[in-house]
This record gives C-alpha cells, structure tokens and sequence, in this order.
C-alpha cells in the first residue's frame, strides 16, 4: 500500500517540514520519495514516521482499505453512467455517505473528480466550473490510479462548455494512459475533432471506437459511430455518400422505441437536402425530426428550419419558428442558441445593413463564439460582417474580416 499522501498531509498539517520529520529515521530525500509515493519503505520506518506524527500503522492502514473500497465503488458507478443507468446521483450520494468519514486530502480530491462526472448529468454550469476548479487546486493529492478518470472528465466539462482545444489536450492526454474501454477515448476525440473541423482525423478514431464497439456488440454506440459518420461525409461535401449512411441507420431503428435517433437521422438529412439546394426536402425532414423529438433536444432544428425559410425568403415562417427557437434557448439557458437566433432574427427583420447588427456582431457573437473555438458558426459570421464592411464601402475593414475567416479555415487543416 501506498501511504505517502497521507504522511505528506499529516505533516504540512503539524507544521512539520521534512526536515522535522526525517531527522533519526531517514534522509530527507528519502523522505520526499516516500511522500510522492516513489518509493515503498520498510515497515520500520512506517512505525517511526506515524509515532512522530501521533498515529499508529493501523489508523494509517484503514484508511488505503477503505480508499480502495471507494475506489471500486465509484469506478463501477462510472460504468453504469456509461450504461445509461438511472438514479445515478441517489448512488453516489449514498457512496459519500459510506465514506463520509475519509476526509484527508487524497479521498477529497478523487471524490471531486467523480462529483464533476456526475454534475455533468445536469450540465449546471456555473457548479460545473467551481468543482472544476477545486479539483485543479487539489492536483497534488490525485493518485495515480484516477488520472484516466481525471483527463476523461475534464476533456469532457471542456467539451461541453465549448473550450474545444483544451478538451482536446486532456483528451490526448486520456488516451496514453487509459487501458480498458479506450473507445469510448476513440469517440470524444472523433467528436472533439469533427467540431474542430478536423473530419479526416475524426474519422480516423471513428472507425477505430466502431470496430471496438462492434466486437463488444454495443450497437447503441455503433449507431452514434454511424451519425457522426454521416456528418463529417457532409461536412467533408460527400452528400450521397451521407445520406447513404443515414437511411442505412433507419433500416434498424424502430419508430417508437428509437425516437430520439430517428429525430437526428432527419435532422442531418434535413442538412443534406439543404446543401443540395433542395429546400422543399430539408423543410419536410427537418419537421419530422421536429415530430420525434423530445422537446429539450428541438432547439438545433428549430435553428436550420427557420434558417432554410430565410432562404426561400419566407420571413413569415422564418419568424414563427425562430420565435420558438428564442423561447426555447431562453428556458434552455442557451447562450450560444440565443445568440444565433438574434443573429438570424436580424436577417429575418432585413436589418443586416444596420449599426445595431455590427455592434451585437462585433461586441456579442463573434467574441462568444471565439472564446467557445467554434470555428464552424465564426467563419459564417465573420463572412457576414466582410459582407456588411463591402456594402457600406469599408474596404479595409472587409479585407481585415477575410483576413480574419482565412486564419480560421487554416486552422482548421493544421489541428
């Protein structure tokens, strides 16, 4: 066993340095081998270092033993996060209860690690970003069994708050060191680096997460595998070979028990028909995606159906669904959504010609949208405002914003 955090935090807890420890029983180099877990010494020195630190062997044991049931405890509830199971915050709040006495550092900083997990269910994220930043405060005392649970967990938070490139350093960094279920590695970086606009490299770690799926017989994964799929071959301009790939995954839904699937089945195609200029197909899809939806998950469609009727310059029905869309992002709390709708709204009113637009482009949505690296929705806006300089004869201001859309479409061969 290693007990190394726990002298450490014993020690800094009785203001002793290593110095006031070691002195009689062993260097001090040998000292800080034992703290940072380098080195397992003998069961002499262990004695002579709890009687300095006013505690017996036994205490000191008792807690690594019920750190490793802990540590069982919790990896198994991450699998069945994994599995979709239900009730999963009564579990863990029962597992904090179990072990609520383990209040040293190393117990506090893995219960962190796995509370983020967990708020992640609820993407509350405001109490997203505090544990985040406890658990970085708390790295010194992360043992080194939880670091592929570590960089899973906070490559995913980044995810989900849209800090792209920081999701995907912990990642990269996740996939050196995990050694079961690396697909589920495979698939977040082919997500990460599809929205990075990396296709080829995203479906590289597709089919690498797909074939692992298949033989483990999760088809459920398979399907996702199969959508994202899809996505980069329209993202990458192959049209037919994507809607191939979606009317493949229809084949082996059912309509009533595979709903939610279905609605993004019709959602992307919806996106197909669209690029193909189609518009009559894209709206009749994406109002069966609309159909099968539930109505927390409508919000995407909402934005590419009132958009494609801004195409067919039918502001009426162009209003009326990003009217909805606007409800829905405001009691979503969809900062990102909304601001897209009042981008979209101004298209709608044809005020795209007017100081109020550059001001909110310039001071709002651009600025939101780089801090988030969606690079994807910038260069749509930064075309926009290149446009908008032109139309009013800022030149210079419109070579500056193609300057500005040119960086982001380099940066997104380079990554």
């Amino acid at each position: 066993m290693s007990y190394g955090i726990k002298i450490k935090h014993l020690r800094v807890k009785k203001n002793m340095n290593q110095q006031d420890l070691s002195n009689g029983i062993c260097s001090i180099s040998y000292l800080s081998k034992i703290e940072n877990n380098v080195v397992k010494p003998n069961r002499e020195i262990i004695d002579l270092l709890c009687e300095k630190l006013g505690i017996t062997l036994h205490e000191l044991q008792t807690e690594e033993e019920l750190l490793l049931k802990m540590k069982c405890e919790l990896t198994e509830l991450n699998y069945l996060i994994r599995r979709k199971e239900t009730n999963i915050v009564f579990k863990f709040n029962e597992i904090l209860k179990r072990y609520e006495a383990l209040n040293s550092p190393q117990a506090n900083v893995i219960k962190l690690i796995f509370e983020l997990r967990i708020t992640l269910l609820s993407l509350d994220r405001i109490k997203l970003t505090d544990i985040y930043n406890r658990v970085i405060e708390n790295l010194d005392y992360k043992p080194n069994w939880i670091e592929p649970y570590y960089y899973m967990f906070c490559g995913l938070f980044h995810y989900m708050i849209g800090s792209l490139e920081q999701a995907l350093s912990f990642y990269k960094k996740a996939e050196k060191c995990v050694q079961t279920d690396k697909e589920e590695v495979y698939y977040q970086l082919a997500l990460v680096y599809s929205r990075l606009g990396n296709f080829s490299l995203s479906t590289l770690y597709l089919n690498r997460a797909y074939d692992i799926f298949v033989q483990k017989m999760d088809y459920e994964l398979c399907t996702s595998c199969n959508l994202l799929l899809g996505i980069n071959y329209r993202k990458m301009g192959e049209l037919q070979k994507s809607k191939e790939n979606y009317f493949k995954i229809t084949q082996n839904l059912s309509p009533k028990r595979d709903k939610e699937t279905l609605g993004k089945v019709y959602h992307n195609l919806g996106l197909i028909y669209s690029d193909e200029g189609d518009s009559t197909k894209s709206i009749f899809f994406y109002k069966k995606s609309l159909k099968v939806k539930k109505a927390d998950s409508k919000i995407n469609t909402l934005y590419v159906l009132s958009r494609e009727y801004v195409k067919l310059k039918d502001f009426k029905s162009a209003k009326k669904w990003n009217e909805l869309g606007i409800n829905s992002a405001i009691k979503q709390k969809s900062e990102n959504h909304l601001i897209m709708f009042n981008v979209l709204n101004y298209e709608i009113n044809n005020k795209l010609n007017t100081h109020d637009f550059e001001n909110y482009m310039i001071n709002v949505a651009i600025p939101f949208f780089e801090k988030r690296q969606e690079r994807q929705t910038l260069s749509e806006y930064v075309h926009k405002m290149a446009i908008y300089y032109e139309n009013i004869r800022q030149y210079k201001n419109s070579y500056l914003m193609l300057k500005k859309l040119t960086h982001f479409k380099e940066g997104e061969t380079i990554k």
